[in-house]
């Protein structure tokens, strides 16, 4: 059996290295050897605290963390069909059912039974090898490398929600700030937006954009209360309610 080595969190603020198999490329599945993964805010949250929102990691167990990710495929599994040895690919981490509304009319991101890689009990992808759905992983283009790859998901989500929040909040809120990501979705977006320079180390931007959102959303029936502001949650609300509307 080849062997691969995986990164796990062992309880709070600890890392172990392991040696773990390297999986098999299932039916519609692609083995991707991966070159780059990101660390998101999440995982710093699993990793210091033990949870993020919502989810939290069963500590008496090793966790993986890590969900973008990029790399190149290296084995195709039974009925693969657009996909080959050689890609390279950007992983989408949240695999969803393709069978559900949501996913039949092209808003996979709202399907309800979406396994999302490094949200427990999911592990994630802090390893070399990993085999994954064919329809997850979106070839790339012969200009962007795998390190740029490692970066579609977290700017597709500073695109997607920014744009949506945006929507939602004019002209409750004239600018959403990016000082306060530390990480490759905050890193993307201060990439494309003037940061501010005024030196405040602050959250009263954050403050007002929270009441601004809350407003916003209870003018249109939606009951919020800052608990509900916890990342993902406020993602999928934000993703349903434009949908809707």
């Amino acid at each position: 059996m080849k062997m691969q080595k995986g990164a796990f969190m062992r309880g709070l603020d600890n890392m172990v290295i392991k040696e773990i198999p390297v999986p098999e490329a299932g039916r519609g599945q692609v083995l991707v050897k991966l070159e780059y993964v990101g660390i998101c805010g999440s995982d710093v949250h699993y990793f210091h605290t033990g949870a993020c929102g919502s989810y939290k990691v069963d500590l008496s167990e090793d966790f993986m963390l890590g969900h973008e990710c990029a790399g190149t495929i290296v084995e195709i599994g039974e009925g693969v069909k657009d996909l080959k040895v050689g890609d390279r690919v950007a992983l989408e981490p949240g695999i969803t059912c393709g069978t559900c509304e949501a996913c039949k009319s092209g808003y996979y991101n709202l399907c309800p039974d979406v396994v999302f890689l490094a949200t427990p009990p999911v592990q994630g992808c802090n390893e070399e090898y990993i085999a994954f759905p064919e329809n997850m992983c979106f070839k790339l283009p012969d200009n962007v490398s795998t390190l740029e790859g490692c970066l579609i998901e977290p700017l597709s989500v500073d695109d997607v929600i920014r744009s949506q929040i945006l929507c939602l909040l004019q002209p409750c809120i004239h600018q959403v700030r990016h000082d306060h990501f530390a990480c490759p979705m905050g890193f993307a977006g201060k990439q494309r937006h003037q940061p501010d320079t005024s030196g405040a180390e602050n959250d009263d931007g954050i403050a007002d954009f929270h009441s601004a959102l809350i407003c916003r959303m209870e003018s249109h029936g939606k009951r919020l209360d800052q608990a509900s502001l916890q990342r993902g949650y406020i993602v999928r609300k934000l993703k349903a309610h434009v949908l809707r509307e």
